[in-house]
């Protein structure tokens, strides 16, 4: 990251693989419990919903305060490494974010691939601008504050 202009993209980046993670996995998620689970006809909407936000509230904490700041700093680790040893840079960075995913449990590691996917998927053809970016992590993060209401609503814990 040689410029200042270079890490404010980095960052915008990070942040839209971040919102694309966290909206596919929670969408895969809501899809293989409705389908192949049933819950939808068994125990009715209102409770696919509440485990859906189970999921997606822990993903999108998850991915926001430790996916992301560990991203940045894994592909700065990568591009040291790189230039020390001579590898290439995406597999070093592939690796920390194996890493970095599986320190928090085996589980973990479909949200860090995903997200490491994502982003290179951007780097190469950013497809996305950033404004149509941070309308969608705002979203995210009202829908968040919403989901968070509700269940404190409906446990009691307001």
């Amino acid at each position: 990251m040689g410029s200042k202009a270079a890490f404010i993209e980095n960052i915008k980046r990070k942040i839209i693989a971040g919102s694309f993670t966290i909206i596919l996995l929670s969408s895969i998620y809501f899809i293989i419990s409705t389908v192949l689970i049933d819950a939808t006809l068994s125990s009715g909407l209102a409770e696919l919903q509440e485990d859906t936000a189970y999921i997606y509230i822990p993903l999108f904490y998850a991915v926001f305060f430790y996916g992301v700041p560990v991203s940045l700093i894994s592909d700065s680790l990568a591009k040291s490494i790189a230039i020390t040893t001579s590898q290439k840079e995406i597999y070093m960075t592939a690796i920390l974010h194996l890493l970095a995913g599986s320190i928090v449990g085996l589980g973990s590691l479909i949200p860090a691939v995903t997200f490491f996917v994502i982003d290179r998927l951007l780097m190469r053809k950013p497809l996305i601008q950033f404004r149509f970016g941070a309308i969608m992590f705002i979203s995210l993060c009202v829908m968040t504050y919403l989901i968070d209401v509700s269940i404190k609503d409906v446990f009691g814990l307001s």
